[in-house]
């Protein structure tokens, strides 16, 4: 049991991972409900400088998780009150997934970013196992992020918060390839649209080997 309800959506880049966010939220009241953003979003200013760096070569990887942590503290802070919190990734996933694929971080960085990442489980209390209460694997190849949301909801068994209280639920999104490519490139989302779609393989098959269940 958990000091408060965690909802994760995760999933690679351009699944859905926000607009079905946005959609869900409408059926919470805001009051109860924290919502926390990918640093993308949460700054984008500055989240998207920082991934342009990255991108090009002057800025390392280190540098972005280290700023991605800090976005993470900060929303996690602003919302340490809230009954239920709603991720768009967890934390660990910068871990799990993106340090993991990134050859340019020594030891010592992933080390420290792991150190960081389970003070932030610890104090705020989101830390979880491999043994979700709940696991929803959802394609959004045909749905929209309205019908994707009310799918969810219907296999939670109900929209009221409290039922959440406590329990982590963890929702993997995924897409077609080639959906996902159409999305990255129409959402124009700046540097992201530009990033190499052999590096997405990369991130796809790294979400994939983590949360999808046999």
């Amino acid at each position: 049991m958990h000091k408060r309800g965690m909802l994760i959506f995760t999933g690679s880049i351009g699944v859905g991972k926000t607009s079905t966010i946005d959609a869900f939220m409408k059926y919470f009241e805001t009051e109860s409900v924290g919502r926390i953003k990918e640093y993308i979003d949460y700054s984008p200013i500055e989240g998207k400088k920082l991934l342009n760096g990255v991108t090009n070569g002057t800025i390392r990887n280190y540098t972005l998780q280290k700023f991605i942590i800090q976005c993470y503290k900060e929303q996690l802070e602003n919302n340490k009150n809230k009954k239920l919190l709603i991720f768009e990734r967890h934390p660990r996933e910068a871990l799990k997934v993106f340090c993991e694929i990134d050859k340019t971080l020594t030891e010592k960085e992933k080390e420290e970013i792991n150190e960081e990442i389970s003070k932030i489980e610890k104090e705020y209390e989101i830390k979880y196992n491999e043994e979700y209460y709940f696991y929803c694997d959802v394609s959004t190849n045909y749905l929209t992020p309205e019908g994707v949301a009310l799918a969810i909801l219907s296999s939670l068994s109900g929209s009221d918060v409290i039922k959440f209280d406590h329990y982590v639920h963890v929702i993997f999104l995924r897409c077609d390839f080639d959906l996902q490519k159409k999305r990255i490139i129409e959402r124009n989302r700046g540097i992201i649209s530009e990033i190499n779609f052999d590096y997405i393989k990369q991130v796809n098959e790294c979400y994939e080997s983590c949360y999808i269940k046999n």
